[in-house]
């Protein structure tokens, strides 16, 4: 009980609960890992574009967020760690994929 108490995330002003954090939500509901090309193009449907490139670096770009540097090649498994962190940093949601 206490793993999940320690994953809810509280309002700072009001103290009222919000939810579980993007983190626990991601590794709940999403599984272990996505190939990285179905992790791009879920990118590009919301709306990043691949600003350039250059082998298997390629860095997504979207107005209003800053660039991500995504090094993987298409084929390569992209682990729950990783994947929450490109979410955060890139609005990504696991119903995206």
């Amino acid at each position: 009980m206490r793993v999940v108490a320690d994953q809810l995330e509280h309002d700072e002003a009001s103290g009222e609960l919000l939810g579980i954090s993007f983190n626990a939500a991601w590794h709940m509901t999403k599984g272990p890992s996505a190939k990285a090309r179905r992790v791009l193009a879920a990118l590009l449907r919301i709306g990043w574009s691949v600003k350039r490139q250059c082998g298997s670096h390629k860095v997504p770009a979207r107005a209003g967020w800053p660039d991500l540097v995504f090094a993987s090649r298409d084929g390569e498994e992209i682990g729950p760690r990783m994947l929450a962190r490109l979410a955060k940093r890139s609005g990504l949601r696991p119903e995206d994929l």
